[in-house]
Parts: structure tokens; sequence; C-alpha cells
């Protein structure tokens, strides 16, 4: 997890639209989350090999990991549910 400016990154994406869904719910959660995506549109290179990152204060990075955490394990429950 690097840090800058005293942000420290939570999650690393290829998918854009995840990486703006994580920061929304982040945002949602009260902790002070942000996206970072490419500086520019990358003319030429195919889609889904930029990586981009979640970002949060450095003070928050524990609450924003078991957010994530929770957040993963609701998702698979949910997923391993819809298969009974």
């Amino acid at each position: 997890m690097t840090m800058d400016y005293g942000y420290v990154t939570v999650h690393v994406t290829t998918d854009a639209a995840q990486g703006e869904v994580l920061a929304e719910l982040l945002r949602q959660e009260g902790i002070a989350a942000r996206f970072r995506g490419p500086a520019t549109t990358l003319v030429g290179v195919a889609e889904h090999i930029v990586e981009m990152a979640v970002e949060v204060p450095a003070e928050s990075k524990a609450h924003a990991l078991e957010f994530l955490r929770d957040l993963e394990d609701a998702t698979v429950a949910a997923d391993g549910s819809s298969e009974d």
C-alpha cells in the first residue's frame, strides 16, 4: 500500500467503473475516499491494462480495509446463496 500526500491505496483495479463505485461506497461510509484513474486518455492501450487505485487518508486505512473486507464477504455470501 503506497502513500501519497497522506493517502494510502486500499484497492487496486483495472476496472474504472469498479474503482469509482468502491470510492463512492467508502464516501457513503464517511471515509474521504478518492479514485485515481489514468491521468490522460491512453489512445491505443487495451482496456483493463492500466492499474488504477482507490485511496483513503492514512488515518482511515483500517476502517476502509474492514469495510472492503465486509463488502467482499457479503458479495461472496450473496453469490453462494444464489446457487442453491
